[in-house]
């Protein structure tokens, strides 16, 4: 009897050991499952791309709004040229004196604080189109300034004629402009371009100058006196 429940007392001890040893490698195989999980997540990509606040020519796209990826333009459509109508107008200054030349009408128009003051019919380029190239014969067009004033009563000029030099060709001053790449609308700089006397009244109203504009020497001694001493007087040429 001794023997049989020792037995049985080894038995149990050895079933509850047998538990425990069950019951601790659950435990231990549990713990390496969750960290191989943990792992995982720790390496895995988000799901959701992070949304930032993106702001283009037209619209502004809030913050967590779906962001798309806009269609690529031709390079037609990125670098669409600006309307010609539009910016090859006449600035119409209204503050100070402001000099306004329309090659079509053969006019000079002088304004200040923007009430015309004085018309002038004008002689013109030989070519009537805007200037593209040095000898082309035509005035330049775009929004420029007077540079200097100097007088031109001494100057000489051959018109290639057969001629020779003309004395009084430019009449008594030379209104010399600043005819600059950044106001003419060719996107060039010209060089001796001004608004001068003529030594041939005849020519006032037509287009037979070389580029600059004439205009009778009376009427010339006329606006300098207006705008003398007004420092870079705009002038705007245009059609």
């Amino acid at each position: 009897m001794k023997s049989l429940k020792l037995r049985r007392l080894r038995n149990r001890k050895s079933h509850r050991v047998s538990c425990l040893i069950l019951f601790f490698a659950v435990i231990l195989v549990s713990g390496f499952i969750v960290n191989l999980s943990l792992r995982h997540k720790k390496k895995a990509p988000e799901s959701q791309p992070t949304i930032v606040q993106v702001q283009d020519s037209t619209n502004v796209i809030a913050p967590n709004s779906p962001v798309k990826t806009a269609p690529a333009l031709s390079d037609s459509v990125v670098r669409k040229a600006p309307d010609p109508a539009r910016i090859k107008k006449a600035r119409m200054i209204t503050k100070g004196d402001y000099l306004l030349i329309e090659k079509s009408r053969h006019l000079l128009h002088h304004y200040r604080d923007g009430v015309l003051m004085t018309s002038y019919s004008v002689a013109l380029g030989k070519n009537p189109n805007d200037k593209t190239k040095v000898g082309d014969n035509a005035t330049p067009e775009g929004h420029f300034e007077v540079n200097y004033i100097k007088d031109s009563s001494a100057w000489e000029h051959d018109f290639g004629d057969g001629k020779g030099l003309v004395k009084d060709a430019y009449g008594p001053f030379f209104i010399a402009l600043y005819t600059g790449a950044k106001g003419s609308f060719s996107g060039k700089t010209w060089r001796g371009i001004g608004i001068h006397g003529t030594h041939k009244p005849s020519s006032i109203g037509s287009n037979e100058s070389e580029g600059c504009i004439r205009l009778h020497n009376a009427e010339l001694l006329e606006l300098k006196a207006a705008i003398e001493g007004k420092g870079n007087v705009p002038v705007d040429i245009i059609k």
